[in-house]
């Protein structure tokens, strides 16, 4: 039976061309949580905020959780796009939490983040960035509060690697007790090995997209691949990725 969809409606830059929801088989299947990898300035959070928006033309909530950018710095971002957010916020369409990892737990943090999914009670969410989450999981004077645990208490051979696989484990597990469709913003660093974040991820992940550039014989362009996705047939061709006045749209084949 195929799963419902939640459709990104991601356009096509020229007629003739698939949209996002036509390489992905129909659109994201309900309920996936999907990595979406990219390198500095390749989309993600326009991607993000142009996702939601969508969402709440088809009156689905939205959930923008974000450690990088501020409330301040979305707003800047979405009017560059004609993206009225604030009225989406007016509305109760849209809900941004900003969190800042220098000034929280991250016990206070991850209940913070539960919190929201339980009350809110998101449609779609946006959580940016995994790397920057992962990043306060690492933090060494975090590490006897991560979880709830006390290091000391425990044997010593218990793997901190552990607790940190344990705590993404949990993110995704309320993720998707939510029944939301998520997407996971991570950054990805060009010619570099994955690290073990990437790892994890990957492997808690039911879809992964890959937002690149690439030069041509004549300039660098962005670029989309949809690398996994499970629940669906999807088109794995990398395509250009346009930027446009109204957003993102799907370019061509490259």
């Amino acid at each position: 039976m195929k799963s419902h969809r939640t459709r990104t409606h991601i356009p096509p830059s020229t007629e003739g061309q698939p949209s996002l929801d036509e390489l992905l088989g129909g659109g994201l299947p309900q309920g996936n949580i999907v990595l979406v990898s990219g390198t500095v300035g390749s989309g993600k959070t326009i991607f993000g905020l142009q996702y939601l928006v969508e969402g709440a033309k088809e009156k689905e909530n939205g959930l923008y959780i974000s450690f990088n950018n501020t409330k301040k710095d979305l707003h800047k971002i979405a009017g560059e796009f004609g993206w009225d957010i604030k009225a989406l916020q007016n509305r109760g369409q849209l809900r941004i939490r900003h969190i800042s990892i220098a000034k929280e737990s991250s016990v206070e943090v991850r209940k913070e983040i539960f919190q929201l999914l339980k009350q809110y009670r998101p449609q779609r969410i946006v959580l940016d960035s995994l790397t920057m989450y992962f990043l306060m999981l690492e933090l060494v004077e975090q590490m006897e509060t991560l979880m709830g645990y006390n290091l000391d208490g425990l044997s010593a051979h218990v793997n901190k690697q552990l607790l940190l696989r344990l705590a993404i484990t949990e993110l995704y597990e309320q993720i998707k007790l939510s029944g939301a469709t998520a997407l996971i913003l991570t950054e990805r660093v060009e010619e570099c090995a994955r690290t073990r974040m990437d790892t994890i991820a990957e492997f808690h992940s039911d879809g992964l997209i890959i937002l690149a550039p690439k030069k041509t014989q004549k300039e660098f362009i962005k670029t989309i691949q949809i690398l996994e996705m499970k629940y669906t047939r999807h088109n794995q061709n990398t395509h250009a990725l346009k930027m446009t006045g109204g957003g993102i749209q799907i370019g061509d084949k490259i």
